[in-house]
């Protein structure tokens, strides 16, 4: 049945995706022909129609700096792949050819139309074309609408659908503003340049945003909120979106090693119900372990190698604060050397020093 779905969402969406407009900021030398010329497939169309578009009524007089309206569907495109930057647990892959796949890896293509599902314990991380990064956390599914980089303009157009679950996007900011990410819930869309931000469909199909850096726009039932850094928005099914609220802070953290034993512990917030905590291998960024605590302390017995963990309060509406970080690491135990080399080596310190102390218990015994 969630195939079927999958298809029929993916046909059903595909004719609107392609009239949405990605933006173009004018540039100095600029005209509407050179902007026409250089991106669109069919020039001369394009100049004849761009103005109208975008309601300009002196084409020869648009200042730099002005940002332009151009149908995606009017650009030349390039393909634009997504790939597997790390995996946890179970993944599966429905390919929008039919297949389905669970046999991946790091470098695994995701081609538009395809879906990413993550199981309970499991996690993926997605790296797009202009290196900004998707992390599609446990027990969600996420559709790839539309991912595509347009000739000779930096512009990249990219859409997702997240269907449940929770995303954590790191998208590049691009200096020339030409760049669109966009996430579709059930319940809203998220729209932003630049950012770190959280994005989660709960069980109520409720959309909550969660701005780390930058600005979000959270659209719903006609109505826009744009969520700046340390603010959070929410969008229930069939209404608008929340005004902005304040997250709570990050809390303080305290990290101790012994061992295999990590001890994390935090300054607990008033307003705080209970505490998040994700664990994160390090440098391949994939996600370990994420809990909830009714305390302010965690510790776990991990095996070698450099992990992350982050910690953030949740507050009475189940809204996540700021993030706190500590940085861990678990060294190996150091082996000792019992190869014959070694021994020799141990042994010529050895009778030099014990000559020396021979010597020197002598010289005392006759004094």
């Amino acid at each position: 049945m969630r195939r079927i779905w999958l298809a029929l969402w993916c046909c059903i969406m595909a004719g609107q995706l392609l009239a949405e407009d990605v933006q173009y900021t004018f540039r100095p030398g600029d005209s509407l022909w050179r902007v026409c010329e250089n991106f669109a497939r069919d020039p001369n169309f394009c100049w004849r129609e761009l103005a109208n578009h975008n309601g300009i009524s002196s084409p020869r007089a648009i200042p730099p700096g002005a940002v332009l309206n151009i149908p995606a569907d009017w650009l030349k495109q390039q393909p634009a792949p997504a790939k597997l930057m790390s995996l946890s647990g179970d993944v599966t892959l429905y390919r929008k050819s039919g297949e389905t796949e669970t046999d991946l890896s790091v470098g695994s293509v995701i081609d538009t139309g395809d879906a990413l599902e993550t199981g309970s314990v499991s996690s993926a991380r997605v790296i797009f074309a202009d290196q900004s990064e998707l992390l599609i956390k446990p027990q969600s599914l996420v559709i790839f609408d539309r991912y595509s980089r347009f000739e000779d303009t930096g512009m990249v157009d990219t859409s997702l659908r997240l269907e449940r679950g929770e995303l954590r996007t790191y998208v590049r900011p691009r200096g020339t503003g030409n760049s669109r990410f966009i996430i579709v819930t059930p319940s809203a869309a998220a729209a932003v340049r630049g950012t770190r931000f959280d994005v989660e469909v709960d069980q109520e199909e409720v959309t909550h945003n969660i701005v780390h850096e930058g600005t979000v726009a959270l659209s719903a039932q006609g109505k826009e909120q744009l969520v700046d850094a340390g603010f959070a928005s929410s969008a229930a099914p069939g209404e608008a979106p929340t005004a902005p609220t304040k997250v709570l802070p990050p809390v303080s953290l305290a990290s101790h090693v012994d061992d295999h034993t990590v001890d994390i512990s935090w300054s607990a917030l008033p307003d705080a119900k209970r505490y998040w905590l994700e664990l994160f291998s390090s440098p391949d960024k994939r996600l370990l372990r994420s809990e909830s605590i009714e305390g302010d302390q965690w510790q776990a017995q991990l095996s070698e190698g450099e992990y992350q963990v982050i910690v953030r309060a949740i507050d009475a509406g189940g809204i996540r604060g700021g993030e706190a970080i500590a940085t861990v690491a678990i060294a190996e135990p150091v082996q000792p050397d019992t190869s014959p080399e070694a021994l020799q080596e141990d042994q010529q310190k050895f009778w030099p020093s014990f000559g020396v102390f021979l010597l020197g218990a002598a010289i005392i015994l006759s004094l």
